[in-house]
């Protein structure tokens, strides 16, 4: 056994069984209620810092969510129907600040389901209602603080990762797929999509220990708003790095051959430098800093072909950008690393972390929460099955959880709780009668829970939490009523089927449709922004507003769900499909993202009256057109779309246009070049197949 581990496990255990002892000795309502608040903040993945952190946003979500539900008590004390709207309301809006708030996501979860449980135990026994929020509370807070304290007394353990660490593998990562662009971006498909993965699992590190730096005690709290400020400073270089990998990529042999001239060169070594600069700096290896000033030169005469000067004009453009951007992150840098920072340099200060409101994807989620409370109360209220009011309670708690991870499939709960069900019926029928007196209980819950920390993990530690639960544990004279159990096995059963179905909404049980889905999603609202992406929209117009935040949503984000989707796909179903040909299109779909993301914002920043030419517009009309005309299965052919576009182009290069006109025709261009790579790489897919039910 890992020491480690050992500990830890024997601190929940302990922990666990204080405060069931604790809650039975006050005769409070439900003490299994703390237990489980134990299991919830102190994962067997958590540091102790995330478990603080966790466990006062337990305690806050647990005293604002039983107000909650208190307040809806009160105002639909005899009405079921306004009682379903107002529960079934307040479920969509804290579901979807879930998802949408990843920072406070555990805070918005228990909100939701803390009103649930009171207005349950509200509805059944409306008089104690006050006395159920209350000790639910109480539960809760000596939960968190018997654990609290015996993580910080016995066996504290502190180590972890620091923030600079984290920060100089990000910026070791920014430089080696910087390192691409000098051989050329050969192997791109892969090196720049591994690299991207890389550098989001490390920023996700970095802004999380930020967040937990009030609870550290460190110097790092002392200088959040310096690492708020690193943080935006790399997202801006990083974005800055996406821009010139995006406008390299496209490059034919000729422009490539150009930027082995000595310009390009002197700015690529000046780049890769000021990022070692950084990544010396948070390793503590330099405390100083240089920047040399490079002017990169492009002669206009030795390119006839306007386009082709567009290109290198706007490669030009991008590492001028990226170099500022630089000078920003090393001189915050340098204020992070030296006990004197420059005081005479303003600290700017911004957000750590940032939430979207606007997402088809939240919308969904939070309907399905919604409609599996609302549908759990009908089935409750008009059918009174076995498990009573849980329909309502637990239907909501669970489907929260489903929603916020709909990759992992509503089955998957299936199976977990029919294994702890029937464990729990087990330990019901032969072990609890025999446990006469609370040492002997102890003894049980103390092995339980060791045994529970040290070899689960994820939903299957919840579910056997959970299980202790169903054990019914009070002061109350307990019968042990085996078919009380068993009623209760059939209740978890029938409400986790009937999630299953209702999971068909967010395609739970069939992550091949989502996938496709998506795909098409993503397409059309491509076509979407462009078609609005100059439009001068009113404050007034609300609808529009919200149709082209959706938009620009869904079209930056959709590789990355893209990628979750295909990672849960049952491939043995599908024969002709495999992993690399989703991973494939998901990657050509992340580069059309980008591409469509620059487009716009060069539309936008272009105040030339030349949008209104013909030819242009006639290009226009053929992109347009092939972005709303693709989707899954369609054979359409892309080539006659890109032979306009050449002619056009041919034409339009000859003209006396502004650079920023033909930056516009150069998007359009390499995004129509991209399109016809992604078509014939997706005509060879089997998408036909995909199509079939297989309930995988």
């Amino acid at each position: 056994m890992e020491n480690r581990q050992v500990k830890e496990a024997v601190k929940v255990a302990l922990s666990f069984v204080i405060t069931y002892a604790v809650a039975l000795k006050l005769n409070w309502f439900d003490p299994a209620w703390a237990g489980f608040g134990i299991c919830m903040v102190a994962m067997p993945n958590f540091r102790i810092d995330q478990s603080f952190r966790k466990g006062t946003l337990r305690i806050i979500g647990t005293v604002i969510g039983s107000i909650v539900g208190l307040i809806i008590l009160a105002l639909a004390p005899q009405s079921r129907f306004l009682f379903m709207f107002l529960a079934g309301l307040w479920v969509f809006i804290t579901m979807y600040m879930m998802m949408a708030d990843a920072k406070h996501s555990y805070l918005w979860n228990v909100l939701g389901f803390t009103c649930l449980i009171i207005t349950t135990a509200g509805a059944s026994d409306p008089i104690n209602a006050f006395d159920h929020a209350l000790y639910r509370t109480l539960e809760n807070v000596l939960g968190v603080g018997i654990y609290t304290i015996i993580s910080f007394v016995i066996w504290p353990y502190y180590e972890q990762r620091k923030p600079k660490q984290v920060a100089a593998e990000l910026i070791h990562h920014l430089q080696k797929q910087f390192e691409l662009i000098k051989y050329q971006f050969q192997h791109k498909t892969i090196d720049a999509s591994t690299f991207n993965h890389k550098m989001e699992k490390s920023k996700s590190e970095l802004v999380d220990l930020l967040s937990l730096a009030d609870y550290n005690n460190t110097d790092d709290h002392k200088r959040k708003d310096l690492w708020a400020d690193f943080v935006f400073r790399y997202n801006k270089v990083s974005n800055s790095l996406v821009s010139l990998l995006i406008n390299v990529e496209e490059l034919n042999h000729e422009e490539d051959v150009y930027l082995e001239k000595k310009p390009f060169i002197a700015a690529y070594d000046e780049i890769h430098q000021r990022l070692s600069q950084v990544v010396q700096m948070l390793k503590q290896e330099a405390t100083t800093f240089t920047f040399n000033k490079v002017t990169i030169l492009i002669d206009q005469e030795n390119h006839s072909n306007k386009l082709q000067y567009t290109r290198l004009k706007l490669i030009q453009e991008e590492m001028y950008d990226l170099m500022n951007e630089l000078e920003e992150l090393t001189y915050v840098t340098n204020h992070l690393v030296n006990d004197s920072p420059n005081r005479f340099r303003k600290v700017a200060k911004h957000k750590v972390y940032d939430f979207t409101l606007l997402d088809k994807q939240y919308f969904v989620g939070a309907l399905y929460a919604t409609f599996a409370v609302m549908g759990g109360f009908l089935i409750w209220i008009f059918f009174d099955p076995p498990g009573h009011s849980q329909w309502y309670m637990s239907s909501g708690a669970n489907a929260m959880f489903i929603a916020l991870t709909p990759q992992l499939k509503a089955k998957e709960f299936l199976k977990y709780f029919a294994i702890m069900s029937f464990f729990t019926t087990l330990i019901y029928t032969f072990i609890m009668p025999a446990l006469g007196s609370f040492y002997t209980l102890s003894v049980f819950l103390f092995i339980y829970m060791f045994i529970n920390y040290y070899y689960l993990r994820g939903f299957a530690f919840v579910t056997a939490a959970f299980g202790v639960m169903l054990l019914g544990i009070t002061n109350e004279n307990q019968s042990y009523d085996f078919y009380g159990i068993i009623n209760t096995d059939i209740f978890n059963t029938i409400s986790l089927l009937w999630l299953v179905i209702l999971g068909y909404m967010l395609n739970t049980t069939r992550p091949e449709k989502a996938f496709m889905n998506k795909i098409n999603g993503f397409f059309n609202s491509a076509h979407y922004l462009l078609v609005h992406a100059k439009d001068k929209v009113k404050w007034y117009q609300l609808s529009k507003v919200i149709k082209i935040r959706l938009a620009k949503r869904e079209v930056e984000v959709a590789a990355m769900t893209l990628e979750k989707w295909s990672a849960v796909i049952k491939y043995d179903l599908f024969d002709g499909i495999t992993e690399q040909q989703l991973n494939d299109i998901t990657f050509y779909i992340h580069r059309i993202s980008k591409r469509i993301q620059l487009l716009i914002k060069r539309m936008k920043e272009s105040n030339t009256l030349e949008e209104s030419l013909m030819e242009f517009s006639t290009l226009k009309e053929e992109t347009l057109y092939m972005l709303q005309d693709e989707k899954i299965g369609n054979s359409s052919s892309i080539i006659p779309v890109k032979a306009k576009a050449q002619n056009i182009l041919e034409r339009l290069d000859q003209s006396n246009a502004s650079l920023d006109f033909h930056k516009i025709l150069n998007n359009y261009w390499v995004l129509i070049h991209i399109m016809e790579e992604y078509k014939q790489y997706s005509n060879k897919v089997r998408w036909e197949t995909l199509k079939e039910e297989r309930f995988a």
